[in-house]
């Protein structure tokens, strides 16, 4: 089917704009498409799941960027907290920056090791 394929690579184009617009309309004038078309795909079932797997992916690049650059922002707070020549604004926003994020990442650490308990509890007591 000859039309397909172009449906396809149309699709694709409206996806990505998608995640790079503002706007659906704005997305599908940059795809190329019309807005009732936008419209018609974005109630498809098959497109929608496209769609979220899309921002699942462009989201978890964006965290592993952000977790590549953690340790060297993290450096940057230290020196920045530790250093005498900063002044002192620098040194106390430093310093509570670093504290915020070591509590949340507790935090965090603890409640994701109490759902790991639970989801156990759970499984264990569904197989009983």
């Amino acid at each position: 089917m000859p039309g397909h394929g172009e449906k396809t690579r149309l699709q694709q184009d409206f996806l990505a704009q998608l995640l790079c617009q503002p706007t659906v309309r704005q997305a599908a004038t940059a795809a190329g498409i019309s807005t009732a078309t936008a419209t018609k795909w974005l109630k498809d079932v098959a497109f929608c799941r496209a769609y979220e797997d899309a921002k699942r992916q462009a989201l978890e690049g964006i965290l592993q960027f952000l977790r590549n650059t953690m340790t060297g922002s993290i450096a940057v707070l230290h020196h920045i907290a530790l250093n005498p020549a900063s002044s002192d604004m620098a040194r106390i926003a430093a310093c509570r920056t670093l504290l915020e994020f070591a509590f949340k990442g507790i935090e965090l650490s603890e409640l994701t090791g109490r759902l790991i308990k639970l989801e156990e509890h759970l499984q264990l007591s569904k197989g009983a």
